[in-house]
Parts: structure tokens; sequence; C-alpha cells
């Protein structure tokens, strides 16, 4: 894979553009509230949920996950068509779009550079790119969630045994181990707030019935 610096510059520019669009954020302003001054004051789907109503936050919640998604099969504009052809092999080029996805997740320039958690981006990303290792943890959150009613519970836990799994699976392609710690490291920094609040035992509870 022959690919020059200003593809590489390129490409996480249009994955870190693609991340950084607040999908939560502009389907509050259609519904006439700003998302950052209401509940937790996050873009992500469970704010949106609890402020919008369940069914919007799942449109954020498929929004999110398909930026990262995207960002992945971006990546295909660029590599060369032999690695394309076939079953699918992620490159490091894949991994470096996924991560600039999540990143712009995260951090959006559309937002003074504040932004959501990154763990739908993650997951949708990572679904492109390690399909049941990702199905794996879906499955871990959806348990999680509804056994404790804590959302950020069942992301950390979901996206921890994401990684494990990746760990292990993935042993001897240094890339996905390098973009799953990293990415993992960045989605416990952004949750810190909940952290805090798990160990306090006061970390809000999801309703699954819609609005609180």
């Amino acid at each position: 894979m022959d690919i020059s610096f200003f593809q590489f510059i390129l490409y996480s520019f249009l994955c870190y553009f693609i991340g950084s669009l607040p999908f939560g954020y502009m389907l509050g302003r259609l519904k006439g509230k700003d998302i950052t001054r209401e509940g937790s004051g996050n873009i992500g789907a469970t704010n949106v949920a609890r402020t919008l109503g369940l069914s919007f936050g799942v449109l954020v919640l498929f929004l999110d996950a398909f930026k990262g998604y995207i960002s992945v099969l971006a990546a295909n504009l660029f590599v060369d068509a032999s690695i394309k052809g076939g079953f699918f092999q992620p490159t490091y080029f894949h991994f470096v779009g996924a991560f600039f996805s999540v990143l712009g997740h995260s951090y959006s320039p559309f937002l003074r550079f504040s932004g959501g958690k990154g763990v739908a981006t993650s997951f949708g990303a990572a679904f492109a790119l390690f399909p049941v290792p990702t199905l794996l943890g879906l499955l871990t959150f959806v348990f999680i969630a509804l056994l404790t009613r804590v959302i950020s519970i069942a992301s950390l836990c979901a996206s921890t045994l994401v990684a494990f799994c990746v760990l292990v699976l993935y042993s001897d392609n240094i890339s996905a181990q390098i973009f799953v710690l990293i990415t993992v490291i960045l989605i416990f920094y952004r949750h810190r707030i909940n952290i805090e609040k798990i160990f306090n035992g006061n970390e809000n509870i999801f309703n699954f019935g819609g609005r609180r």
C-alpha cells in the first residue's frame, strides 16, 4: 500500500470532519432545544433520549455509529485495489480513520472542541474493523444496561470487553492493538465524571420508557 503524506492528511481530516458532525446537537436544534444546555449537556444518544425522547436517542445512536463505520470504509478510496478485494483486511490506514472519527466526535470544532463520549462512534468503527468482538460488546452493553439501567457502566464494560477481545484475537496486528488501547483510554477519560458519580453512588439511572 503506497499512500502519500498528502493522502494521509486528507483522509485523517476527512474522518475527523465526519466524526465531528454533532447530530445530537443538530436534532436538538430542529426541536428548538440546545442539547448542550439540557440534562447532562452531552450530545450523545443517552442525553438526547432523556431530553427529546427515546426515538430521537435511537436515531442519534445510529447516526453517531454510522460516522465511525463510514470513516473506516472511506479508507478504501485510498488503499490499493488488491487490498479491497476478497475478505476485508484492515490496514493501519483504516485504524487511523477510525480513531480520527472518534476524536472528531469527542472534540468537535462545531461545538468549540467539546462533544460526545465516543462510545457509539467507536462501536461503529469497530464493527467495520472487528465485527465479531463488536457484536459481543453490543450484547454485553444491552445486558448490562437492562440490568443496571446505568448507561455509563454498560458503555465502559462493553468498550473494555471489545478491547480485550481485540487484544487477544488480533495479537499479531499492532495497529489494531494500538487503536483499541488508545480508544478505550479516550472513552474512559471522557467518562471520568461518570466514573466519579458511579463510585459516589449518584450516577443517573436511565428510564427505557422514554423521557424522565
